[in-house]
């Protein structure tokens, strides 16, 4: 019973010492991959300055693209000038403003016709590593009328849902709805209802969920709003209903069934002569991420016109070298004596547990 009740106090003893001594081992491992404070500036003295240019490169070609697979439509472009040499470079487009749209749009020919597609862009490299890249994808196509929406007869729809065309709840559709809502009254009409006049408007509109039962129920609660829904939200809401909408076409009045999904792509087009266009903000960077891998989905070709600028730091001269070489000895000493201490305090009094 006596070595029972010791080895059970000597345990949470055991615990303790070993938690007190964790932050220790963790600072001093951090010392040991990393430099320290007074070691890490001492060795960045003399590369203050401005980046020098060192070199640029302008790839401008049609390149195959491939998606990256995961949650984000990323692509990967594989650059050449001939394809029986070593790329250039190895570009990557991760998606910014609408470029989610930009891919759905291109993965969807039976609603959008693309008759070109061009990445202009520009990179920064610094010592190896891609900052401040960015580019723009500008689509131009035709928008194939047939498959997501066709007329349909008033007498068709059942009461409530011809009630609801006059009064469509707006306050209390959740808000992915509401906003695809607030689009369609404010459509270019010419774009996407070409076949109708000039002066034609929306004047109506209701969604309605798999068995037709108008939205939003009527024991749903009001939905909270709660900023812009993400692009995944946002889809999963549009493709799980259907949107009736009435169209005022000079004395002609017209009921059309809608597929949401597909009219919130198509209404971020905008006229170019004479066709569409839809253009969508990316980050680009040089190469593709360790452990990431290409989707199945076929090769597309997009035409690229990106300039890529290598930057490196200013070496420091000689007699710089020197004193850091000189002086290191003492920088890790005072990283020892001053550096790891106060981390070692911080970290035991719980002040950086809550620094990002």
């Amino acid at each position: 019973m006596m070595a029972s009740h010791k080895t059970s106090a000597a345990a949470p003893a055991s615990r303790y010492i070993a938690h007190k001594q964790a932050p220790l081992a963790l600072a001093a491992l951090l010392l040991a991959v990393l430099p320290g404070c007074f070691t890490g500036n001492l060795w960045d003295m003399g590369r203050t300055g401005a980046y020098e240019l060192i070199g640029e490169e302008h790839i401008e070609q049609t390149v195959d693209a491939r998606l990256i697979s995961g949650h984000t439509p990323s692509w990967f472009l594989r650059t050449h000038n001939d394809p029986s040499r070593e790329p250039i470079r190895d570009l990557l487009m991760s998606p910014r403003i609408k470029a989610h749209e930009a891919v759905a749009l291109m993965s969807r020919p039976e609603l959008f016709e693309v008759q070109s597609n061009i990445v202009t862009g520009e990179c920064a490299v610094r010592s190896g590593v891609s900052i401040e890249g960015k580019a723009t994808l500008d689509l131009t196509g035709r928008i194939l009328s047939t498959g997501w929406r066709s007329d349909v007869a008033e007498q068709d729809l059942s009461a409530l849902v011809r009630a609801r065309l006059n009064e469509a709840m707006t306050a209390r559709l959740p808000q992915a709805l509401r906003e695809c809502g607030e689009r369609l009254t404010t459509a270019n009409i010419e774009l996407l209802f070409p076949e109708a006049g000039p002066a034609a408007r929306v004047t109506g509109y209701v969604f309605v969920d798999q068995s037709n039962a108008p939205l939003p129920h009527p024991a749903n609660p009001a939905p909270l709003r709660d900023g812009a829904p993400s692009y995944t939200h946002r889809f999963a809401h549009l493709k799980a209903c259907t949107l009736f909408a009435k169209l005022q076409d000079g004395d002609r009045e017209r009921i059309l069934r809608i597929d949401p999904d597909a009219f919130w792509l198509l209404s971020g087009l905008t006229p170019h002569q004479g066709i569409a266009a839809h253009r969508s903000n990316w980050r680009i960077d040089i190469g593709m991420p360790n452990g990431e891998t290409l989707s199945e989905s076929p090769t597309r070709q997009l035409n690229v016109n990106v300039c890529v600028r290598s930057y490196k730091k200013p070496e420091p001269p000689a007699a710089v070298r020197l004193v850091q070489v000189v002086l290191t000895p003492a920088a890790l000493l005072a990283d020892l004596l001053i550096t790891v201490p106060v981390v070692v305090f911080l970290m035991a009094t719980g002040a950086l547990d809550n620094v990002q």
